[in-house]
């Protein structure tokens, strides 16, 4: 992991958060940088975009060059990503969700000072294909949230956003005393991707302080728990019926009124239901088995 305790990353004023973000938005507005170009990363179009921009923060070029030996040594995906989405955050103090949302900042950050992390991390897009390209390039108009939760360097904020536990009121926070204790473990195991993104995608989740990271420690458990016999154990992509049902309940039940025992009990029934449609949906053993 690139963040540990002996090494803290200073934090930015909110204050000086404004400016920067202020900064990012009125530079990369031109029509060339939101379009964007391989150039741009490969080498050769650089140059032009941070000639006269503003000099970027003293923390995000240490983040980006941390990164970088992360990646020369080798380290997982899911250990380069949660590094960077952590110390992005703690760097990003005071950053509003509404400025967070606009997508030249990420463009910005993505293309230049992380651009080697993206083509590490991602194969870039063929020709005239559309596939690929939402790693790379926000749209100049986001229509929801599935942009952000997707492209590579915006989706780790975010992702650090929501399941970020500041008064450590959740079982994994309080054990550890860590309040990124439920990025962590949003970047642990082989669905990490899937399952993170498909809570960060649903408002309902993600709008509630600490509902996102309860959601996601419920999850992980009950896999880590499943029972040995077959037709109790929680397979392939349940969560996405977990997630389904929870999310028609936020309908009538104000899950930011509730205290995490009673989250739990309503996660518990959720559970239940989706067992149940396992056992209905699963073919019965035959007789010789």
């Amino acid at each position: 992991m690139m963040t540990n305790d002996t090494q803290t990353v200073p934090a930015l004023t909110t204050r000086t958060v404004r400016k920067l973000t202020d900064a990012f938005l009125s530079y990369a507005n031109s029509e060339e940088f939101l379009t964007g170009s391989r150039a741009i990363i490969t080498g050769g179009g650089a140059a032009s975009f941070t000639d006269g921009g503003p000099s970027i923060a003293e923390p995000i070029s240490e983040i980006a060059s941390r990164t970088r030996s992360a990646i020369a040594e080798g380290r997982s995906q899911n250990d380069v990503d949660a590094g960077i989405a952590i110390d992005l955050h703690r760097a990003l103090t005071g950053l509003h969700r509404s400025a967070a949302a606009d997508p030249r900042l990420w463009n910005r950050l993505g293309l230049l000072e992380f651009g080697e992390y993206m083509t590490s991390r991602w194969s870039w897009p063929k020709e005239g294909s559309k596939n690929g390209r939402e790693r790379f390039l926000l749209p100049a108009e986001i229509g929801g949230a599935r942009a952000l939760t997707r492209h590579s360097i915006s989706r780790l904020w975010w992702s650090a956003e929501i399941f970020h536990d500041p008064d450590l009121a959740l079982p994994q926070s309080q054990r550890t005393g860590d309040p990124y204790a439920y990025v962590h473990l949003a970047f642990t195991g082989s669905n990490a991707e899937r399952i993170r993104a498909d809570i960060a995608e649903r408002s309902t989740l993600s709008s509630v302080t600490g509902l996102a990271a309860h959601t996601l420690h419920r999850i992980q458990t009950s896999q880590l728990n499943s029972h040995e016999d077959d037709q109790e154990q929680l397979e392939g992509d349940w969560w996405r019926e977990f997630l389904k049902r929870l999310v028609l309940v936020t309908g009538y039940i104000k899950f930011d009124k509730l205290d995490a025992d009673e989250r739990d009990r309503h996660f518990t029934r959720i559970e239940a239901e989706c067992r149940d449609v396992e056992r209905l949906s699963s073919p019965p053993a035959s007789e010789g088995a």
